[in-house]
């Protein structure tokens, strides 16, 4: 509820990036309900940046810092059966929040009386996937969280056309896996830091939304968290096909962080 000394819209050190290029660093701002504010500043100065990275533009992102409208840390909203899907399909309410929410989205399948225990969170290695995982657990401190990386050999395709051997493959497989590998432990120690969140890792080569249904399965997590984009800003225009993919066919919960 927004009481008359919550700030309606608060930024606190934010930095907003298109792809790897810092534009914005440690923004920080409160505006009050009904307050006027005017942003000046020369051209180039990152006006423009901070609209579009709060009206949720796919090329603009967040690495550091926090948005939140209302005082607002997370959405919610329920996901029913084909009215759901039908509203994915044809860019309704659900989908307007999921795209332009500065916060994360909880997407609810199922009725819960306890509170999350077990995540899936899916991570591609980025500063973005950072994000995320950061995310997950600070709103879950308590949860047991499976960061779970999809990878895949370069150019298997192309090899097999070419007539490799299934013994090549699996090699240059191996020489793939051993590299995620080193990538996801670099990645969830930098992530955890000193805290003493639980943090599984899980590997495995393929399409990432296959992936990541697999390990549901096998998992059986409680929730599932995703960033919102998961690819080039100008093929992903509303949200990650990952993230469309798994939105469609999971059972369960989805967490969706800007």
């Amino acid at each position: 509820m927004i009481t008359s000394t919550t700030p309606l819209l608060q930024l606190d050190a934010l930095r907003v990036a298109i792809g790897e290029k810092t534009i914005l660093q440690s923004i920080s701002l409160d505006v009050a309900p009904g307050e006027l504010v005017v942003l000046m500043g020369a051209n180039g100065s990152g006006k423009s940046t901070l609209g579009l990275a709060l009206a949720g533009h796919p090329a603009y992102h967040t690495t550091e810092g926090t948005a939140r409208f209302g005082g607002a840390d997370l959405l919610a909203m329920g996901a029913h059966g084909e009215k759901w899907l039908r509203y994915m399909l044809i860019g309704g309410t659900a989908l307007k929040v999921l795209r332009r929410s500065v916060c994360p989205v909880l997407v609810v399948r199922r009725s819960r009386r306890r509170a999350y225990a077990k995540t899936i969170v899916a991570v591609d290695l980025s500063n973005k996937a950072m994000q995320v995982a950061k995310a997950a657990f600070a709103l879950l401190p308590d949860a047991e969280h499976h960061l779970v990386h999809a990878f895949h050999v370069p150019f298997e395709g192309r090899m097999r056309l070419a007539g490799s051997t299934e013994r090549e493959i699996d090699r240059l497989r191996l020489l793939a896996r051993r590299e995620a590998k080193r990538g996801l432990d670099a990645f969830t120690k930098r992530g955890r830091g000193r805290s003493a969140v639980r943090v599984s890792k899980e590997l495995a080569c393929g399409h990432p939304a296959s992936v990541i249904m697999e390990m549901q399965g096998l998992l059986r997590p409680d929730l599932t968290v995703l960033g919102r984009h998961s690819g080039p800003a100008a093929t992903e225009r509303l949200l990650g096909s990952t993230t469309q993919n798994v939105l469609y066919n999971s059972s369960g919960d989805v967490l969706v962080v800007p």
